[in-house]
Formats: C-alpha cells, sequence, structure tokens
C-alpha cells in the first residue's frame, strides 16, 4: 500500500476524527514540499551543467560530426574542431600530431599501417594494418600518443564457432580433449618360471644352444645376464612355444635381445606367431619382417589380430640378423583387457557426454552459417597403417551420416585449394632402415654409394648439411624411399647439394604401385641451382605407391657426380580454406577440388602393430604446431583457424637443440624491423597464418656444463598460439 492510501484510508463503520485527518493532511504537505525543494535542486544542478549553447552537458563527451583529414607523409594532425576524425590515405601512419591533451577518436577509411613507437604507443606495442571502419580511441598526452582501444569494423574470420573443429568432447582429469581410445594390455600372462615345466605353463623349443641357454631362461623376467634362450650352433632358424593351462587371448609380444654383444645378429629378423589348441592345427596371427638393428638388451613391443583363446603358442624364427645361432633374451605375452584390437581405436562417447563438431563454416560476411553434428555413439576406426602416423577424422556423407575416416597425410590450413599437405610424409631416418619415429618398415637405398658419409639415408635425415652422392660420375642414378604401405603423393621437394653442378638437371620422380614404377612428375631442364636450395615438384599423374624414386638423367656438369641433399614427399591431402570456411580434397579424376565435410579428431602412432600413441584435437583456444625442424636464414609459415586479432594474442614456444637435448622457451625479443613484425623473428601474415624468421645462429645459450653454445643447425622448434586469453 502506497503512503498516500495509508495516510487517507478510510475503515467503513467507523467515524472518522478530525484530529486524524488533520494530522493526515499535514503530512502530506510537508512531503509535497520536500519533493518540490529537491525537484528545484535537480533542475539548477542539471541547468549549471549545461554548456552556453544550452545543447550539450559539460563534462559528457561531446560527439559532433566527424572531420575529415587526410595524413601527410605518414603524420596526421588533428585540429581543434571537435574530437572525432575520419582519415583517408592509403600510407603508413608513423605519428599523430596537433594535440597535447584530450582523447580523439579517429576512423580509419582504407588499410595502411600504423607503426607502433616511442611517440605512438599502440596496443601491445606492435605495429597495426587497419581495414575501412576500423575506429582506435587515442589519448594525448604532452608529445605522447596512446591507443586505449581498437576496434575492427569486420568481425574474425574464425568466430566462436570455429569451422572444421570440435566444439565439445569427453576430457579427461586433466581437463584436455580425450576420447580417442586404444587397446589397453594386460600384465604379462607367462609365469615367472625357473625351470621349463610351470603349473600354468610349460615352455618348449625346436633346439637348445646348451644345458644353460635354454628356453625357460627366456621366461625368468630377467636380463642382467647374458642367459637367454638360443638355439643350436648351425641352426640360425628355429621355435619357441608356450603351452598354457589356462587359454588365453593373446594379442601383442615382446622380445627382448640377449644381453650380451651378439644380440645384433642373433636376434630375429623375420618371425611369425601361430596359435592352437591341440598343437597340431596352428593358425596363423602375425608376422613381421626385416627386423634389423638390435641393441644389445633392447626390447621391442609386436601386436598381431586374434579373436579366439589359444593353450599353444608358437614364435617360428623364419631368419636372423646373421648369426649361426638364434633367440632372444626375454618373451612376454600380452592379453587384452578392453574390447580394442590391436591397429584399431575408437572414438569413446556416449549421450551424457557427446561430441560436438562443427562441419561448416561458422560466422561469416552474411552471419552465421553453422552445421553442427553431434555424435553420441561410439565408433571404431579400424584397420590402421602399421608403422605410420595416421590422422583421424569424421566426414557427413550427402544422406547426413556421419562415417569414420582416416589418412596419412596431414590436413592443411591454407589460403588457397592446395593439393598437398605441408607436412613432409617421410619420417626423420638415422640410418637406412631406423628412423626416429618407427621402429621398422622405412629403408633408403641409391643406384651407387661414394661412400657410408654420403649414404642414401642421409638425403631423408632433414639436415641441410647431409647429402648422398654417387660413385658414378655423370647421370643415369637414382635415390629411393620405400615405404611400409601406399601413399598418394602430390608434391616432392628436392634440396641441392653445396656443389651445384652435382644437382640434377633431368629426370624422373616415380611411384611404385605394385605392378611397375610409375612416372610422377618430369623435372627439365633444372639449372642455376643455389647451395642448399629447395625446390617442389608438383605430381602429374596420382597413384598409390608404397616405393619412390628419384631417377637422375642428367646433372648440371656431366663430370661430376650425381647429389642429392633432401628429398621430401607431400601426400595429397585435405585443405581447410581460411577465407572461404571450407574443407577441399582434390579429385584426381574430375582434375577439380570436392568440397567435404571433414572434421579432424585426432592422430595415431602406430609401429609393429600396436597402437603406441594417441591424440585427441578438441577446442582449446589453441594452435600447437607440429615439432618443426628450422634451417638458418628461412620463413616458416604456420596456419591455423583461431581467428586472431593484435590485441588479443598470444604466442609463446620451445626451441630444441636435437644434438645436445636441450630445450628452451622461445624468446620473442624483437631486433629485425618488418612491417608485420610483433615478436623476435616471428610475424603476422594475416588472421590466420603466423610466421617464424630464422637467422644464422638458431639457439645461444650456456649449458649444465657451463660451455656456451652457438647452434646453427638440428633445432626444432613447437609453437603455440592463443586466443581470448586473460
Amino acid at each position: 500500500m502506497s503512503i498516500i492510501n495509508n495516510l487517507t484510508q478510510f475503515i467503513p463503520g467507523t467515524k472518522a476524527l478530525a484530529g486524524e485527518i488533520n494530522d493526515n493532511f499535514e503530512t502530506l504537505r510537508q512531503g509535497h514540499n520536500n519533493h518540490e525543494n529537491r525537484v528545484e535542486t535537480l533542475e539548477s544542478s542539471v541547468s549549471s551543467k549545461f554548456d552556453k549553447s544550452g545543447g550539450t552537458l559539460t563534462g559528457a563527451l561531446h560527439q559532433p560530426e566527424s572531420v575529415n583529414i587526410q595524413s601527410l607523409n605518414g603524420v596526421i594532425t588533428l585540429n581543434e574542431n571537435g574530437n572525432s576524425f575520419a582519415v583517408d590515405g592509403t600510407e603508413n601512419i608513423s605519428s599523430i600530431t596537433g594535440w597535447t591533451k584530450g582523447i580523439a577518436i579517429i576512423r580509419w577509411a582504407s588499410s595502411r599501417v600504423i607503426q607502433n613507437s616511442s611517440t605512438l604507443i599502440l596496443q601491445n606495442s606492435t605495429n597495426k594494418i587497419t581495414n575501412a571502419g576500423d575506429v582506435g580511441i587515442y589519448e594525448f598526452n604532452g608529445t605522447t600518443v596512446r591507443e586505449i582501444n581498437y576496434f575492427p569494423f569486420t568481425p574474425i574470420k574464425s568466430n566462436n564457432f570455429k569451422a572444421q573443429t570440435v566444439l565439445f568432447s569427453p576430457r579427461n582429469p586433466l581437463g584436455y580433449a580425450d576420447f580417442i581410445k586404444k587397446v589397453e594390455y594386460s600384465a604379462d600372462v607367462i609365469p615367472l618360471m625357473t625351470s621349463n615345466t610351470h603349473t600354468d605353463c610349460i615352455v618348449s623349443a625346436s633346439s637348445q644352444y646348451d644345458v644353460t641357454n635354454i628356453p625357460w631362461r627366456a621366461c625368468d623376467n630377467s636380463n642382467l645376464d647374458a642367459t637367454c634362450f638360443a638355439t643350436l650352433t648351425g641352426v640360425p632358424t628355429g621355435w619357441f612355444k608356450l603351452n598354457f593351462t589356462n587359454p588365453k587371448k593373446a594379442i601383442a609380444l615382446a622380445l627382448t635381445s640377449r644381453n650380451s654383444t651378439d644380440a645384433t645378429l642373433m636376434s630375429p629378423k623375420d618371425f611369425i606367431i601361430e596359435g592352437s589348441n591341440d598343437d597340431i592345427n596352428y593358425t596363423f596371427l602375425g608376422t613381421w619382417t626385416n627386423i634389423t638393428g638390435w641393441l644389445q638388451n633392447e626390447k621391442r613391443l609386436f601386436a598381431f589380430s586374434n579373436q579366439n583363446v589359444y593353450k599353444y603358442y608358437k614364435i617360428s624364427i623364419l631368419l636372423n640378423n646373421g648369426a649361426t645361432y638364434t633367440g632372444f633374451g626375454e618373451i612376454e605375452l600380452f592379453e587384452a583387457l578392453n574390447d580394442i584390437s590391436p591397429l584399431n581405436v575408437k572414438i569413446d562417447c556416449n549421450s551424457d557426454n557427446p561430441i560436438i563438431i562443427n562441419f561448416s563454416k561458422g560466422y561469416n560476411l552474411n552471419g552465421k552459417s553453422n552445421d553442427i553434428g553431434i555424435i553420441q555413439q561410439s565408433q571404431s576406426i579400424i584397420d590402421l597403417l602399421d608403422n605410420t602416423l595416421t590422422y583421424l577424422a569424421v566426414e557427413k556423407s550427402s544422406d547426413g551420416m556421419v562415417n569414420p575416416l582416416k589418412t596419412t597425410a596431414g590436413p592443411s590450413c591454407v589460403l588457397a585449394k592446395q593439393k598437398y599437405s605441408d607436412y613432409n610424409s617421410i619420417p626423420k631416418m638415422y640410418s637406412y632402415t631406423s628412423s626416429y619415429e618407427f621402429t621398422s618398415g622405412y629403408f633408403a637405398s641409391a643406384s651407387s654409394l661414394y661412400n657410408e658419409t654420403y649414404a642414401p639415408w642421409k638425403v631423408f635425415d632433414k639436415s641441410p648439411a647431409s647429402k648422398w652422392f654417387a660413385s658414378v660420375v655423370g647421370g643415369n642414378q637414382y635415390v629411393q624411399f620405400d615405404f611400409p604401405n601406399k601413399r598418394k603423393a602430390a608434391r616432392f621437394g628436392i634440396r641441392s647439394g653445396d656443389i651445384p653442378g652435382q644437382n640434377i638437371k633431368n629426370g624422373y620422380i616415380k611411384g611404385w604401385d605394385g605392378t611397375g614404377w610409375r612416372i610422377l612428375a618430369t623435372i627439365t631442364n633444372q639449372i642455376n641451382w643455389l647451395a642448399y636450395e629447395m625446390r617442389y615438384f608438383d605430381v602429374s599423374a596420382f597413384y598409390d605407391c608404397s616405393k619412390f624414386k628419384l631417377e637422375i638423367t642428367d646433372i648440371n656438369n656431366m663430370a661430376d657426380y650425381a647429389a642429392v641433399g633432401e628429398l621430401e614427399l607431400l601426400e595429397l591431402a585435405h585443405c581447410y580454406v581460411i577465407p572461404e570456411n571450407k574443407m577441399y580434397l582434390f579429385n584426381p579424376a574430375t582434375n577439380n577440388y570436392d568440397e567435404k565435410q571433414v572434421v579432424f579428431t585426432g592422430k595415431v602412432y602406430t609401429s609393429n602393430g600396436l597402437v603406441l600413441d594417441t591424440r585427441t584435437f578438441a577446442q582449446n583456444g589453441k594452435y600447437r604446431s607440429q615439432e618443426t625442424d628450422l634451417a638458418i636464414s628461412n620463413i616458416y609459415n604456420f596456419y591455423h583457424n583461431l581467428g586472431l586479432d593484435y590485441k588479443n594474442i598470444k604466442i609463446s614456444g620451445w626451441i630444441k637443440d636435437k644434438i645436445n637435448g636441450s630445450i628452451m622457451p622461445w624468446c620473442v625479443d624483437s631486433s629485425i624491423d618488418y612491417t608485420y613484425e610483433i615478436n623476435n623473428y616471428g610475424f603476422i601474415g594475416d588472421d590466420c597464418k603466423f610466421a617464424v624468421r630464422t637467422v644464422p645462429t638458431l639457439m645461444q645459450y650456456k649449458d649444465i656444463t657451463g660451455t656456451n653454445r652457438s647452434i646453427t643447425s638440428n633445432v626444432s622448434l613447437i609453437l603455440e598460439i592463443e586466443r581470448n586469453f586473460e
């Protein structure tokens, strides 16, 4: 009830008293007078705040029509006519003058660069590229102008709903996306043995070296000494058998080489595993070939496909690495704890914890255009390629179904359509058959060899300073790389050596598709090579090939030896085109690009039939690059679809000395004057590209021993870019 109603209320059945009525009306009169006094005081106060024209409150921001002005020689001079300006022109701005106090609003009418300096301090102390319609607010204090805010006219290209991304996914306890699941292995099912017979298992072999190096020695859970299982001298092949009391559903085994200097030669090179329930009829389960480079006391894991339980498991060594006897120091056998098999992974989610994916564009100039997909059921991705890095994705088909997709070609985030991945598919080799990423399956070779210092695998060690060259003068030479599985190449990179005359002039790049060598690209009249120069050659015919060969018909100086510094293979890959916010894949059959609704969800490393590692992709507001090898005096582009502006970007990274093992934060201390440069040897190309520039010295530091190191090669960088940080 209001105060007036309360004071004047009349209660039926009662008699109003004159004194009460008089008191009530006196209270109302006093309240009314007080209210009028407050109104008069307020009107007087407001009137005193108006300027002489009576139209604008003093102390408030006066916003008249914008004054059009023109920059001159990179300088904007403000006049006294208001504080809102529209600035035209295209030249770079180095200074804003004319005022010593106050705040100005500047609307930029065209694209240009505003240069940060000690007298023109921009946000983040970095140069800025304007676009037509952008507005900045600037504070003047003596000779210093400070940008206090900046408003872009157009929205960021990639928005809150980032295109082709995982928007929401199941997370692990640390908060990271974790929805790609791999097989979980049991402990070793072979019991600890002190003789060939145990209540749970009996072991036997085709022969034994002597009374010490006998079968059970490979099941004693110890490899501290040289005792092992080995066959009889002069018998380099043989079998090793496990007979379990209770059948096992084994899916992986581990072999550890003998703890002795003969391990390299006596360890298995080619072998198989079989299963049986009667020791007569055996089922083939898995095979491995060319398993070389064993070290002393080295453990290697091998997985195989098996859907059944068996009492007997037999490992048959068909070929070793050169000794007159064969064997190993330890053997282990493993079962699966979950329902996932080797070389299979699962996108694991449910209705309570789904994966939400944006297949389509996100924001564009016409507004929002999203295509949100929800995955609520687990999906298995089977038959991954062995000894590879496989990228996993989900693809939306024309009927609206979401299907898993796998590829060995890393997706590219680019400014225009391209056929090839940005990542070299050849792993970094450190011998003819060994790489840092995978234990087996890759092989380098050549037509001839000058000496081991210039071995063919040096072409694939990702070091510009090393090279292969032939032992035969002139052309008609080749260098070759074999994969364990087929790839579809779209581009090759050839890096020259240090002697221009040794480089290829004419030749071919060929691929082996299983039936014959196919010409993928023709190299014609490649002259005037610079030392360590990289040139790229696009594929003209697309085939699925497991072997690739650079055939050198002619070199630039036919009196010299053919040489190659590096050879890269870039596979046919999906590309996300940033300006269009669309995913494409080149179609060789139509010679055109097919638009795809694909979202990459993660990547998987496999080796010897095992899924060694899984990494899930999801939106964390961050882009993290793959480990990128750096060479001196070069520029490396990192493409992302975060969408960044200059006031909302955080860049960090880790740089590694790959020889000495030191890892340091990437330094951000500028020393190069470049239009778009924002920190040390890094600069923005546009909203979705960041570039890193290297100089003659990649790293300088003092190591743990106090030694000063100046590193110019064998350095790698991982770059991280983050948006919307506090």
